[in-house]
């Protein structure tokens, strides 16, 4: 299904994104934010499409509780402060989410996280 927005159709998936893209664009680059989304399980583990990167993201259907995380590259601007923060070895194939800033220096990795529960909608009108 696909979901008239401001900037045009999109997914809901992609309307996720975007309204996440353009609340915190005053404060970053929204296009270096990297989007993980999907139906968490019962015992509420992280989604199948954190680790399988060919499990397409998934808004979910209703009343699935869903869970979205969001990491972010902040890069310091003065390498002192940037000196404070351990440096990372790169991401081994099997983590659930590669750390962007693995392997880089005045890096350190933002992750904001949501679980959610979907409303009751009825699926054809979306």
């Amino acid at each position: 299904r696909r979901v008239l927005f401001r900037s045009g159709e999109l997914t809901r998936e992609e309307s996720i994104e975007q309204i996440i893209r353009e609340k915190a664009s005053w404060a970053l680059d929204p296009n270096d934010l990297n989007f993980y989304q999907g139906k968490i399980g019962d015992n509420y583990d992280d989604p199948g499409s954190f680790s399988d990167p060919n499990e397409a993201p998934s808004a979910g259907n209703p009343a699935d509780y869903m869970r979205i995380r969001v990491t972010y590259p902040h890069k310091f601007f003065n390498p002192f402060i940037g000196s404070l923060f351990p440096e990372l070895p790169p991401a081994e194939p099997e983590e659930l989410i590669p750390d962007p800033c693995a392997g880089e220096k005045n890096c350190v990795s933002l992750i904001a996280e949501a679980t959610y529960r979907n409303e009751d909608f009825d699926p054809e009108e979306v």
